[in-house]
């Protein structure tokens, strides 16, 4: 399946391979190391995971692991391989009030990892999160994701550069670019993105305009982090308003997958 490829699978989970900054040292490296041993404490013994077991709904929106996933990508998108700033740092507590980071699920999201209490000296916010995109994933029945912890913890917002759904192709291409993925895995990683989740009508009133539709999934297996984002899209069923939506201008997953004639999508997509 689609989802179950490593490639792809690295350009979904940003937030264990792209743009995160690791602590360094000249030192040499001492075993036990505490940072090491507490992080994986929390990845195999600890209760990050009770969030996302069974890929649970938050309210009657979306569910927990998407915003999870949107946090984490959020976050990390700042990241510019030119000057080698950005990543997965937590800046994304001092953004929230960038129009790029509206809804209701950031701060929800935030306020998940902070109080059950594992953020600390030993273990940063950054570290956190990236654990946190590990169990969303999985928690849909989605693959385990290597983890490894060690990211630094920003002290101030990062830019407003998080592609936005009513920019043209080349805007969000340039954009991907930066962050360090080309056209093709540009692709991959906002399929896999989109595979849990969808568009609230009061955050986003000119993608939804229907005000009597309060939330729109992406496709019709909103809990499963499986293909079917591309299966619909593919086979010209797709409820994604990001691809089918009456605003033509914020059709931004539409310009995305079909960037390259459908080869992307048709690669990837096992019927």
């Amino acid at each position: 399946m689609l989802f179950h490829n490593i490639a792809l699978i690295q350009a979904v989970i940003v937030a264990c391979t792209v743009g995160d900054s690791y602590a360094q040292s000249t030192s040499t490296f001492q075993w036990p190391n505490a940072q090491l041993s507490y992080a994986d404490l929390q990845l195999y013994e600890g209760d990050l995971s009770i969030f996302t077991d069974g890929c649970p709904m938050r309210g009657d929106s979306s569910t927990i692991p998407a915003q999870w996933l949107r946090l984490a990508y959020h976050d990390m998108s700042t990241h510019s391989v030119d000057d080698g700033t950005g990543g997965l740092d937590s800046s994304i507590q001092y953004e929230l009030d960038m129009p790029q980071n509206i809804g209701e699920g950031m701060a929800l999201s935030l306020n998940d990892f902070l109080s059950i209490g594992i953020v600390g000296p030993i273990l940063g916010l950054a570290d956190v999160m990236a654990m946190g995109v590990v169990f969303a994933v999985v928690g849909c029945g989605g693959p385990i994701i290597p983890y490894r912890a060690g990211r630094i913890d920003a002290s101030t917002a990062g830019p407003g550069s998080v592609p936005q759904p009513q920019e043209d192709l080349a805007t969000q291409t340039e954009k991907f670019k930066q962050m360090g993925f080309n056209a093709t895995e540009m692709i991959m990683l906002v399929a896999c993105g989109h595979t849990l989740g969808g568009v609230r009508q009061v955050d986003f009133p000119l993608i939804v305009t229907d005000v009597e539709d309060a939330f729109q999934n992406f496709d019709t297996t909103p809990q499963a982090y499986d293909n079917t984002i591309v299966s619909q899209f593919l086979q010209n069923t797709t409820q994604d308003v990001l691809s089918i939506g009456p605003n033509v201008t914020t059709r931004s997953d539409f310009r995305i997958f079909s960037s390259d004639g459908n080869v992307t999508m048709q690669r990837y997509h096992k019927k």
